[in-house]
């Protein structure tokens, strides 16, 4: 069987540009303040890989990586998300080697879980208990780097995103 593979990256303090890059991310269609880090949800990955709808638009954000207008991450409980629906859909090997492909890009993947993401995750899990833990990890990961989660769930986060006053790029 395959292994995965992926860049890390460690923990900066939000004081400090993530990825070098300290420039502004222009989200002339979104409602909030630019930014220039996102975190990403295992159902950007799924709609990327999959050509969905929205992959377009979250084409469009790994374009902006590579031109170094924008810091990419995801969280590894995001990430896992994705593996196991891929894992289920198309085999174990395909899988692999297609999330191995994320190595040849600008998305880093976010293997460790701070104490500050484990102690947000589980405050904003506590609170909003339909909240998934995945979602719970990413929000957190995306808060703690001073970034927008990048989802397309409105249903359940739209909510959540008023109350708690964060930063979410809806890509659908």
């Amino acid at each position: 069987m395959a292994s995965l593979r992926w860049r890390s990256a460690p923990i900066r303090t939000l004081k400090e540009p993530l990825y070098g890059f300290s420039g502004d991310f222009p989200l002339a269609s979104q409602n909030f303040a630019p930014s220039h880090r996102c975190a990403y949800r295992a159902r950007a990955i799924i709609a990327l890989l999959k050509r969905e709808n929205g992959a377009d638009e979250v084409d469009n954000l790994f374009r902006q990586a590579f031109d170094g207008e924008v810091a990419l991450c995801v969280s590894i409980v995001n990430l896992l998300e994705a593996y196991y629906g891929f894992v289920a859909d198309i085999g174990i090997d395909e899988t692999v080697d297609m999330l191995n492909a994320i190595d040849d890009t600008p998305l880093v993947v976010i293997d460790v879980i701070s104490q500050k993401v484990y102690h947000e995750a589980a405050r904003l899990k506590g609170t909003y208990r339909r909240l998934s833990l995945a979602d719970a990890a990413g929000i957190a990961t995306a808060i703690e780097r001073g970034g927008v989660f990048v989802t397309s769930d409105h249903h359940e986060l739209e909510v959540i995103q008023k109350k708690e006053s964060l930063d979410f790029f809806w890509f659908r």
